[in-house]
């Protein structure tokens, strides 16, 4: 186990003439842990707590993926798609049956994590499209339930994960790069895919609130509906 604390205190111990360390853990969650090594003879390595500032969620979610990697024997790719489908942040989209292969490709080449999935739609001669955003495009919210959400496929297999002040530090450093994450040029390449698909989708206004909360889309012919999907 690995965690972050302070010490306490430093004292020698009577009897034994050897150093002894108080320690105070950041997390309550180490106890179990610790109580499995009670009885037990230690490797014991103290240091100073560096911040691994270098090192994004983002960033951190793929060192971990790349370790279930190695642990299930399945592509990293695979691990991600599925990561992405079980945060579900996703928007419903319909599209006119004959137009959504031309769709699908143009978002899915917006990166790995923009996947679709499709649904029978409401409207007659439309397919409903589940277009799942890609990680680099969350918010904190998103992102944290993406980070705890692998973290725990990573728990159940015994691979160490960073501790949760550090997941913590991770998460709100992200939460100051949204605005600029959000404007990327991938986002701009997605603006221009779907000018080329106009008059194929309708946006309803909720949509269009958050179409534009995550990228710049005022360009977008918009074709508001109040029949269902």
């Amino acid at each position: 186990m690995k965690s972050i604390g302070t010490i306490e205190d430093i004292s020698i111990d009577y009897k034994t003439q050897k150093p002894k360390i108080l320690l105070v853990l950041n997390e309550r969650e180490s106890l179990s842990s610790i109580e499995e090594l009670k009885e037990d003879k230690l490797s014991i390595e103290i240091k100073k707590y560096k911040n691994k500032r270098s090192l994004d969620a983002n960033a951190y979610m793929w060192v971990l993926i790349s370790k279930l990697e190695e642990k299930l024997n399945i592509s990293k790719d695979i691990i991600y798609k599925d990561a992405i489908r079980n945060i579900g942040v996703y928007e419903v989209i319909p599209v006119k049956n004959e137009a959504v292969e031309r769709f699908i490709e143009a978002w899915t080449k917006n990166g790995l994590g923009w996947v679709c999935e499709t649904t029978k739609s409401k409207l007659e001669g439309y397919t409903n499209i589940l277009a799942y955003y890609g990680s680099s495009t969350y918010n904190t919210a998103e992102m944290s339930r993406l980070i705890d959400f692998v973290v725990q496929e990573c728990k159940q297999l015994n691979i160490e994960t960073m501790s949760r002040t550090e997941l913590d530090s991770l998460i709100e450093s992200w939460g100051s790069k949204w605005n600029q994450l959000c404007r990327r040029k991938k986002d701009v390449t997605y603006v221009a895919y779907i000018v080329q698909l106009k008059n194929i989708i309708y946006f309803s206004e909720m949509q269009i609130e958050k179409y534009q909360n995550r990228m710049d889309l005022k360009y977008i012919y918009v074709k508001n509906t109040t029949e269902g999907q």
